[in-house]
């Protein structure tokens, strides 16, 4: 039986680096990329973003306007549900707690957030696993 890199262990490293790996991933140096379905491609004059409450508008930015916001650059740690880990990624982007102040929102109106994306792809996140510089909008890796 045949089995994939990104499905069997590897190598354990030195014990700081195993202390933020859990238990079962490996540490990988290139970028696996899994997806549910073809890549999308968005010429930037296209593009936008909105924020929306019950269906009702916020705000939208097209690319330019979003780009002027305030940019972020945040370090983290990668853990895939694949079994990869990848440590140190480094991201620029804008950070859910400046779109949301430039949207004006000053107190959250609800505890949960769906997200939709091109692709038809949804998801929910509790809305404080985000704020706090916890997530953001990433335009740069």
């Amino acid at each position: 039986m045949h089995i994939t890199r990104g499905f069997k262990g590897k190598a354990r490293h030195g014990l700081e680096i195993r202390d933020r790996v859990p238990p079962g991933q490996y540490v990988t140096s290139d970028f696996p990329v899994l997806t549910a379905g073809p890549t999308q491609h968005r010429a930037l004059h296209d593009w936008t973003l909105s924020l929306q409450l019950g269906g009702n508008l916020l705000t939208r930015w097209d690319w330019k306007e979003f780009a002027a916001l305030p940019e972020t650059e945040l370090k983290a740690d990668i853990h895939c549900v694949t079994k990869w880990s990848k440590l140190d990624t480094r991201w620029r982007g804008v950070t859910v707690d400046d779109l949301l102040a430039a949207a004006g929102v000053r107190e959250l109106p609800t505890r949960f957030l769906m997200a939709h994306c091109d692709g038809g792809y949804t998801t929910n996140y509790e809305i404080a696993d985000l704020i706090d510089r916890r997530a953001m909008i990433a335009t740069h890796y």
